[in-house]
């Protein structure tokens, strides 16, 4: 299944045996198909527009769902092992509760 991120054109969320990634229009993994979840932040900025967003991926553990973060490159800023993950005014990730994993 492939279908279109919100608010980040170009990239494009691919559903594979049940779990979700990214990939770029040429193809190429931004993030590994691997994640329960995968969604945009929905960061913008008036000189990038939605270039920079990030993604919020979720995996589901024996413990329940645990949160983690890949910044717009695919490069992992937060390891999935937090009960919570949200942004705040757009602009910072922030970590909510404590690790569980």
């Amino acid at each position: 299944k492939i279908e279109s991120l919100k608010n980040k054109p170009g990239c494009i969320l691919v559903k594979k045996d049940g779990l979700y990634g990214v990939l770029d229009s040429y193809g190429n993994v931004i993030v590994d198909i691997k994640y329960n979840s995968v969604k945009s932040d929905e960061f913008c900025s008036e000189t990038e527009g939605y270039l920079k967003t990030g993604y919020i991926v979720t995996e589901k553990t024996s413990t329940g769902i645990i949160y983690g973060y890949i910044d717009y490159n695919g490069k992992m800023l937060v390891e999935p092992k937090y009960e919570s993950i949200t942004t705040l005014n757009g602009k910072v990730c922030v970590l909510i509760a404590s690790s569980i994993a």
